[in-house]
């Protein structure tokens, strides 16, 4: 995916976008939908087996894992030097390139990208990485913003001028992330949203006009959520067994012995003539 160079600097600026998340995150809005995205962490990952997990976020991810089984987790951050609201963190932070990971290929069996895609500047090459670093029998959970809920609609009305989270960052659509797992030869195996959240909820708020469209309103799993999360996981394809192929034991055509037993003379050509038997005169 090329960049957009026209707003490279939204998604170049690190530090300043970290900043901005945490702003938000201690928003009421940010606050709702950071709790239903931890809702819905611990309902998928909990299924998800395996050794080492690695999850890339700008928030705080100590809760978004809380429910995973996994032996070993780390938190992939590209800018160490932001602070993070909130207690601190008991997994072990990995300062990274968002393009190129410090992990060896097939060594992690669970990936998760927690809105990264929206805030990376090289998206497609950072969700390479993360199938790169995956094993074949790994999982791969995606979370980013739904272009097709209430905040698509403010993302469409504010964001081409707005220099706000979340506003400013990119809305990619679940079916596109789709298309790009089948160029790197993985598959959506399910996908889940979040409950819809009224974007405009705080400003109305102010002008006096009640509007109640809370995360009750509509229940976990329909699309017009306002983020989703894509379960992927890698194809691998089959091995078949190269069979031997048999053939018919062919024998070689060696000459044969002729006949040694001559036939049986045949009876019939002796006829009865008066009562009498005769027989052809040779």
């Amino acid at each position: 995916m090329q960049t957009d160079k026209h707003h490279a600097h939204r998604y170049s600026d690190t530090a300043s976008v970290n900043l901005a998340w945490q702003d938000w995150l201690v928003s009421p809005m940010g606050k709702k939908l950071l709790d239903q995205e931890t809702e819905l962490f611990n309902s998928i990952l909990p299924g998800l087996r395996g050794y080492a997990l690695a999850i890339s976020s700008l928030s705080q991810p100590d809760a978004l894992v809380a429910g995973s089984r996994n032996a070993h987790r780390w938190w992939l951050k590209v800018d160490a030097t932001t602070k993070v609201a909130g207690a601190a963190t008991e997994l072990p932070m990995v300062v990274h390139d968002p393009v190129q990971w410090p992990f060896q290929d097939d060594s992690l069996d669970v990936v998760v990208l927690h809105h990264t895609l929206e805030f990376s500047q090289w998206p497609h090459q950072t969700l390479r990485e993360a199938v790169r670093c995956l094993e074949p029998s790994g999982h791969l959970v995606v979370v980013g913003f739904n272009p097709f809920s209430l905040w698509g609609i403010g993302r469409a009305l504010f964001g081409r001028w707005s220099t706000k989270i979340p506003w400013l960052s990119r809305f990619i659509s679940p079916w596109r992330v789709a298309d790009w797992l089948t160029m790197l030869d993985c598959k959506v195996t399910r996908a889940y949203y979040t409950r819809a959240l009224f974007p405009w909820q705080n400003i109305f708020s102010r002008w006096g006009i009640g509007i109640k469209l809370n995360s009750k309103s509509f229940s976990s799993g329909y699309w017009p959520g306002a983020s989703y999360a894509l379960v992927c996981k890698p194809e691998v394809p089959c091995l078949t067994p190269i069979q031997k192929s048999w053939r018919r034991r062919e024998f070689t055509g060696l000459p044969l012995a002729g006949r040694t037993i001559k036939e049986a003379p045949n009876i019939r050509s002796s006829h009865v003539t008066n009562g009498h038997a005769s027989k052809h005169r040779h």
